[in-house]
């Protein structure tokens, strides 16, 4: 086990920072596999022998005991896979049968590779919505957990072609891969909007490029020989297709916090006089101005002083989250 970690933690990318994430404890192993077992069809040589032997096959690539990893085939028209973890001991893996049925032997070895990475690099349960994972380091997970994939396929072209697949949603019958000519869709991107800045993926055509550049650091190629300049261009195309909207929202979150840290403060002696609404006014607009003196209209003292200090909390919350 300790050489199967220690073989990912080498192709971790460096905005993965295990040390920001929660700790998982809302999820209980047990629990999701009763569930599983009840309701979906444990991956195993009886049952499924194919998708046992390319599950088996990656987990001796990846140098990890079969047995600490448990897989289940779902019923469902979703292209989804999911890793459930709590520690390094064991996982389980859950993919839909649909895209299960849209991948080839290597293509799915990319695909559950990548869900045993975020076991073996420690990310715990991949649901935001249950472990609140911060977006962003969701986002650097992804870029990691590609690279295992990768790694899992010993193809260098099957993280591509399972990402074009996953993409359109077609089978080989109706495709012809052309990565180059999938990666100039990035030329019909506006860079100014960026992607939404509540996404905890990165888009399909940022992680195939990623995928691309980790490639090249695979074969040592002069143009990367080290993983500080592979994750630099990987900062690189971060920081150009996905961070407008971030930086905006930024942005706003500063101003905000401004505002109200300088509500708070003249409050403080219970006042709001001319020259206070006169500043508030010249810095933050007649608009705010109005919001504030409605605000006193209609609430006591102590009332629009919890109301500030949630205002300021729920802004500080924010920030923590695009700052980690």
């Amino acid at each position: 086990m300790k050489e199967a970690i220690e073989n990912a933690q080498k192709y971790r990318y460096k905005g993965d920072v295990i040390g920001t994430l929660s700790n998982p404890t809302s999820y209980k192993l047990d629990f999701i596999e009763n569930d599983l077992a009840r309701n979906s069809l444990n991956i195993n040589k009886e049952l499924v022998p194919e998708i046992e032997k390319t599950l088996s096959e990656v987990c001796n690539v990846l140098l990890l005991d079969r047995n600490r990893v448990q897989g289940y085939v779902y019923s469902s028209n979703e292209l989804q896979a999911y890793c459930y973890s709590v520690n390094f001991e064991e996982c389980i893996i859950q993919i839909s049968s649909s895209l299960i049925e849209l991948l080839d032997e290597n293509e799915l070895k990319f695909v559950l590779g990548h869900e045993i990475g975020h076991f073996l690099l420690g990310h715990g349960v991949v649901h935001k919505e249950e472990n609140q994972v911060n977006m962003f380091s969701s986002r650097s997970q992804e870029l990691s957990a590609d690279r295992i994939g990768v790694l899992a396929s010993n193809d260098e072209k099957a993280g591509h072609r399972a990402i074009i697949k996953i993409a359109s949603g077609l089978s080989a019958e109706y495709l012809r891969f052309d990565v180059n000519k999938f990666l100039k869709q990035l030329n019909n991107v506006k860079i100014e909007l960026g992607e939404n800045y509540k996404n905890t993926h990165p888009s399909l055509l940022v992680r195939s490029r990623a995928i691309l550049w980790f490639n090249i650091f695979l074969k040592q190629d002069q143009n990367i020989r080290t993983k500080d300049e592979l994750d630099d261009r990987i900062d690189s195309d971060l920081k150009k297709y996905l961070d407008g909207p971030k930086t905006e929202r930024i942005k706003e979150l500063e101003e905000s916090y401004s505002f109200w840290n300088e509500i708070s403060q003249m409050l403080k002696d219970k006042k709001f006089d001319k020259t206070e609404q006169n500043m508030i006014s010249n810095n933050f607009g007649q608009e705010a101005l109005d919001k504030i003196k409605n605000l006193i209209k209609i609430s006591s003292i102590n009332e629009l002083n919890s109301h500030i200090d949630q205002q300021l909390k729920t802004i500080r919350e924010e920030l923590n989250q695009f700052k980690s």
